[in-house]
């Protein structure tokens, strides 16, 4: 018989009665079991065992359990969003699949199965869920993926059709790996507190009882029960330890490329079906299951939420991290370079998944912050900096390359290497090839105007003992000049067809003007080389029309900058103001003017920023129906537009006070508080 939402193909939907009245046979149950204990992640069997388990040693939910369930079960209008931060490992998507087995009754509780789908066509199954039936609280757990949007889209759906307003339609459980962890959210740490540690010792008791040939390799639980202890890794990784070991044993470099991926992808896997295949490549019909000692009781073989392959993944982030650690102690980036190659040419060679495209991605061009508390990126991710080797890491982004020809930011990261050692030639070469992949993006040209404008800054610096390389210069200003302007006319096409949220790119724009103040700052040293009549002419041809052109991107600038910033929390980098007003200085003997008045608004331009507010604010009245703000003066009502971070807190009917303020998009409310509830539309 049909239940309700099994056609919701994004969703994996927790019913009320799972499992209910059904006969689990034993060995499933048992498998079930181990395999949690072992590290695989929950499936809503496990729960369904624990609950009816009798005895007092259950499954121990984690400190930020009864805080999480009450900030859930808080929240009482609208499209509501409770944030879980965790470190990788510390069991924090146990912690949020605990909490909806146990709220099953009182929402309809499901999984976001795929975090690369469409936002539009969650909201869409997930607005359909709400409303199946009579209409029910959706919680959705939602891992790691930026929910913003899906939100605002999850609102926009919901707007369409007249719905009651007893309770929230959608709480998002936000559910986020973190390796620093440094927010006001709920946070779940690599830390037990000493309530936990007494009842994981007590639980560990009860597992050496009941699985008493395997609990030795319980690695998943064991690392939590003691303290997450790097002793305890280290004695389960004993084997990576071993110098007769040798490169090619293939059981050896399938380890290595998964400690490989876990350690530097929390939440990665690899199918099985590939694993099998790897394994069998030289040693014959030896599969996942044939790998005895010494490396099978470090992995663990599981099924996806939703369904789907079978998936194998290190027993637990540390074990990956120690794995690393060891086989690369005696060869410094050598083994990580080694492994990274197999990884690449031997299990990303045949029908690659989106989900291995996206680990692929994160693994060579994943950025991360510097801890020096500034905010700033690293130039490469972080594998690519521990191979430390400048060969090697080419050759590590030449062979992903070949891999996923599709994939743009891979030549644009190789691009950017040889850009940052001064390759000109092999900088350039990448990031056309980088453009050929994509060429509608704006952010996939940026990276070759920058190239040009790092090779015109080399240049000049070589000018003063080499003045036969002046046209040279000249060309390659002239290119850089271009290639920004390609740029700003991608983003100006790609953000008139795009419906998202994603910001406009401004860097074609500021670039430009960057590139204006290389030859504004050099032009001593140009024009004192210049020394016939041809030079001239493309001197001034060059910057004859740039007075003109910098003053249409710097006042752009000023006002995009004037009237919004990037997010309610993050301002725009001081540069781009900088530069601008410097550039305007350059080439007009003016100061730039202040933005005034308000400028015409355009969507594509002021997407996903913060706006703000024009002048004072004003608190008046209003009605909320159906998610939409209004206020009526002089006898007329006008919808308003509502400041981004509260959508989540609209409701389908509710008289409202509002603080009323006017930005470049038109009147839109701010801090609104709801006076009482509407019975009807009010």
């Amino acid at each position: 018989m049909p239940r309700i939402g099994d056609h919701l193909d994004l969703l994996d939907i927790l019913h009320e009665d799972s499992f209910e009245g059904q006969i689990i046979d034993p060995e499933i149950k048992k498998k079930t079991e181990v395999n949690f204990y072992r590290g695989a992640p929950p499936q809503w069997l496990n729960f369904y065992l624990d609950e009816q388990n009798k005895e007092s040693n259950r499954l121990i939910k984690r400190d930020g359990y009864e805080e999480l369930r009450g900030k859930i079960l808080s929240k009482k209008f609208g499209v509501q969003c409770v944030r879980l931060n965790h470190e990788p490992g510390s069991g924090g998507t146990t912690l949020a699949m605990q909490l909806l087995w146990d709220l099953r009754s009182s929402f309809r509780c499901a999984v976001l199965v795929d975090p690369t789908s469409d936002d539009s066509e969650v909201a869409t199954q997930v607005t359909e869920l709400y409303t199946a039936g009579e209409p029910k609280t959706v919680l959705l757990l939602v891992q790691d993926q930026y929910v913003d949007t899906l939100q605002k889209s999850i609102v926009e759906e919901l707007s369409k059709m007249k719905t009651s307003d007893g309770a929230p339609a959608v709480v998002i459980l936000h559910c986020v790996r973190m390796a620093l962890i440094d927010t006001e959210d709920i946070n779940l740490r690599k830390e037990l507190s000493a309530e936990e540690t007494i009842q994981f010792d007590a639980k560990k008791e009860q597992l050496r009882t009941m699985f008493p040939k395997e609990h030795e390799h319980f690695h998943g639980f064991n690392i939590m029960q003691s303290n997450f202890s790097q002793d305890y890794v280290q004695r389960s990784c004993q084997v990576f330890n071993n110098p007769d070991l040798k490169k090619k044993n293939r059981g050896l470099q399938l380890s290595a490329c998964m400690c490989l991926l876990n350690g530097y992808v929390p939440g990665s896997f690899l199918l099985a079906r590939r694993c099998n295949a790897f394994l069998q490549t030289k040693i014959g019909e030896l599969t996942i299951g044939d790998i005895k000692e010494p490396f099978r009781h470090l992995m663990v073989s599981f099924e996806p939420l939703g369904g789907g392959e079978e998936h194998v993944r290190m027993a637990h982030p540390m074990i990956a991290e120690q794995g690393n650690r060891k086989m690369s102690s005696r060869d410094a980036g050598g083994h990580i370079y080694d492994t990274a190659r197999v990884l690449l040419s031997e299990l990303c060679q045949e029908d690659v998944t989106q989900s291995l495209t996206g680990f692929i991605t994160h693994l060579l061009t994943k950025r991360d912050k510097h801890t020096n508390g500034q905010g700033k990126k690293a130039n490469f991710s972080k594998l690519i900096v521990d191979i430390r080797n400048r060969d090697r890491c080419v050759s590590v982004l030449k062979e992903a390359i070949d891999a996923f020809p599709q994939i743009a930011i891979l030549p644009q990261t190789l691009s950017r290497f040889y850009n940052i050692i001064s390759d000109f030639i092999n900088a350039e070469k990448w990031a056309k090839e980088a453009q050929h992949v994509e060429p509608q993006s704006d952010f996939t040209a940026d990276t070759l105007a920058r190239v040009y404008m790092r090779q015109l800054i080399s240049k000049l610096k070589e000018l003063p003992s080499n003045p036969q390389i002046l046209p040279e210069i000249l060309l390659i200003a002239k290119n850089a000049f271009t290639a920004f302007e390609n740029e700003e006319n991608l983003a100006e096409e790609e953000r008139s067809m795009r419906e998202d949220w994603h910001l406009f790119n401004v860097l074609g724009k500021s670039g430009y003007l960057q590139v204006a103040n290389i030859l504004f700052d050099s032009k001593d040293i140009l024009t004192g080389q210049i020394n016939d009549k041809e030079q001239y002419s493309n001197y001034t041809n060059l910057t004859r029309s740039l007075p003109e052109e910098i003053k249409k991107r710097a006042t752009f600038i000023q006002m995009i900058l004037c009237y919004s910033k990037k997010s309610f929390t993050e301002t725009d980098p001081p540069c781009l103001l900088k530069e601008a007003k410097k550039c305007y200085k350059n080439y007009t003997g003016d100061a730039l003017p202040d933005a005034t008045g308000t400028p015409s608004y355009q969507e594509k331009y002021f997407r996903s920023r913060y706006l703000l507010p024009i002048g004072n604010l004003v608190n008046v009245q209003g009605v909320v129906r159906n998610y939409k703000v209004y206020t009526t003066q002089d006898d007329k009502e006008t919808e308003l537009h509502v400041e981004a971070r509260q959508l989540g807190c609209l409701r389908s009917f509710g008289r409202v006070s509002f603080d009323l303020g006017l930005t470049v998009r038109g009147p839109t409310a701010y801090n609104i508080q709801y006076q009482e509830e509407l019975t009807d539309e009010g």
